[in-house]
């Protein structure tokens, strides 16, 4: 029955099974259940895959009435919707499985928050810059280790660009609970909803407290070069410096 419902365009209806000439000599009709009324209608899903038949039979011939008819199209119309979904939920669940395991192989901390900034994931990296446990990190334990001195600055860059659903760049300091004082910069980027808003952020964190010591060291020597050239200069030395 179900092997021909699947390929109607609308509810394939058998009133008697046992007066219809495809179906009279069918076991099902024969012997037990005896089916005489069939009514199915295709599920196809939204790329046209015919995927299955949703039915209903009965011991008794009948007739669908135009009630009966609407509320079966409305269950096969919902039975596809659960199915899109789950099928979906699927696709989502390979795809997360795919990103945990690229970030967590990532030398950048990789975090995903909520819209409205709560970190929902964290990986091993991330909670190494941190100083922090999995839990620690989650929902605003992010926002707690930002340096006092930094917090302010880094809070209203974060909700402007959250606002106006653009990237968020900028460095800052973390005060890990060691006390180390740790410079990091932080990448996030929003997630656009089907409707255009925010539906979450993701983004990366990295350590360049090295770097800034460099930067540091280099600034220092650029400085005292300066002061002894100013100093030979008033001195009358003749120096290349």
């Amino acid at each position: 029955f179900c092997s021909v419902a699947i390929d109607d365009d609308d509810i394939l209806e058998v009133p008697d099974a046992a007066c219809d000439p495809r179906f009279a000599d069918n076991p099902l009709v024969l012997g037990d259940p005896s089916i005489r009324f069939y009514a199915g209608v295709p599920l196809r899903l939204s790329g046209g895959l015919r995927v299955g038949t949703l039915c209903v039979i009965d011991r008794i011939s009948g007739e669908l009435t135009s009630t009966q008819r609407s509320v079966l199209k409305h269950l096969a119309a919902t039975a596809v919707e659960l199915l899109e979904a789950r099928r979906t939920a699927h696709e989502v669940e390979i795809s997360e499985a795919r990103f945990r395991a690229l970030s967590e192989a990532s030398p950048l901390g990789v975090f995903a928050a909520d819209d409205a900034g709560a970190c929902t994931y964290t990986n091993a990296r991330y909670r190494a810059i941190f100083g922090r446990d999995e839990t620690d990190v989650l929902g605003g334990g992010w926002a707690r280790a930002v340096h006092p001195d930094d917090r302010s600055d880094v809070f209203l860059e974060w909700q402007r660009t959250a606002q106006l659903a653009l990237e968020f760049d900028a460095e800052f300091r973390i005060l890990r609970d060691d006390g180390n004082v740790r410079h990091v910069r932080a990448l996030s980027r929003p997630v656009l909803a089907t409707d255009g808003g925010v539906s979450s952020h993701v983004g990366s964190i990295e350590d360049i407290t090295e770097r800034k010591a460099q930067e540091l060291a280099l600034r220092k020597s650029e400085t005292l070069l300066a002061e002894t050239g100013a100093m030979a200069e008033i001195g009358g030395w003749e120096l290349d410096l």
